[in-house]
Parts: C-alpha cells; sequence; structure tokens
C-alpha cells in the first residue's frame, strides 16, 4: 500500500513512524519515545485502512484493520506496563491478521462461497485468544513449578 493511491502522502507517516520507533528502541532500548513512536505508528495504520474502508470494505481489510488494532492494543498494553512477552500475543495476532487478509485479497476469486464466513470466524478466535491472554493471564500456568511474575495489573 502506498500513499499515492490512498491520494494522502499523511499515510506515508505510518511507516516513518514505525522506522523511527524501531531505531529508538535499538540505540536506546525500550524508551518511551520508541514506545509512543510505534504507537503513533500503529494509528495512523488504522486511519489508512479507515480512509480504504470507506473506498471499499470487505472482509480481507477488516482482517488487516484487526491486524492494526492488535497492534494498536499491544503498544498500549506495553506502554501501561506490561511486559514483552505479555504482549507477544497481541503482536503474532497483528502479523497472523495482516498476512490473513492480504492473503485473502489475492485468493478472492478462488475462494469458496462459505469460505468468507469461516476466514472470519477463524479472525474472530484469533483476536479473542489474544484478548483471554490479558484479562486472564494466568490460565494455563496452573501446575507449573514455577511462579509467574506479578503482572503491572496486580502490583
Amino acid at each position: 500500500m502506498t500513499a499515492r493511491p490512498l491520494g494522502t502522502r499523511w499515510a506515508l507517516l505510518a511507516p516513518a513512524c514505525s522506522g523511527a520507533g524501531g531505531v529508538a528502541l535499538v540505540l536506546t532500548g525500550p524508551s518511551l519515545a520508541g514506545r509512543l513512536l510505534l504507537m503513533l505508528a500503529s494509528v495512523l495504520l488504522l486511519l489508512v485502512y479507515r480512509r480504504l474502508w470507506r473506498r471499499q470494505p470487505g472482509p480481507a481489510l477488516l482482517a488487516q484493520a484487526t491486524g492494526a488494532s492488535s497492534w494498536y492494543a499491544a503498544t498500549l498494553l506495553w506502554l501501561a506496563g506490561f511486559t514483552v512477552p505479555e504482549i507477544v500475543p497481541w503482536l503474532a495476532t497483528f502479523v497472523v491478521a495482516t498476512i490473513a487478509g492480504e492473503r485473502l485479497e489475492l485468493a478472492h476469486l478462488g475462494l469458496p462461497r462459505n469460505g468468507t464466513p469461516w476466514f472470519l470466524a477463524a479472525l474472530a478466535t484469533l483476536t479473542a485468544g489474544a484478548t483471554a491472554t490479558a484479562l486472564w493471564p494466568t490460565v494455563g500456568t496452573t501446575g507449573s513449578t514455577s511462579t509467574p511474575a506479578p503482572s503491572p495489573r496486580t502490583r
């Protein structure tokens, strides 16, 4: 996706902020500036998808926007004090949903008639799983011999 087909240059700020945020994190560690730049990049990406949605809504774009929303959620959780391992499900949802949406766009002509509802159900399940990890972080850890570190929500 480029700014030219979208008809605006501000869309180029999303990858620029993402790159700058990545560089800031490499140079300074998990700094506030790097985290804020990544959050801004995710917000700008959501605005790009909103603009595209007005042109041509569809399940592929919904998946990509879900991915961007997951990235935004990950940055908010990181800014709120969650650790990187705690936000990995959100980041994985960003990558998986974005790629799935792009693949759906490419395969749309060959997709069976009932393929779209199944795709949307899988997307909802993926997002629900990421949400569950934030709401119930200790589920699945019972019986473990090690004590999980307290999350920022219980400190």
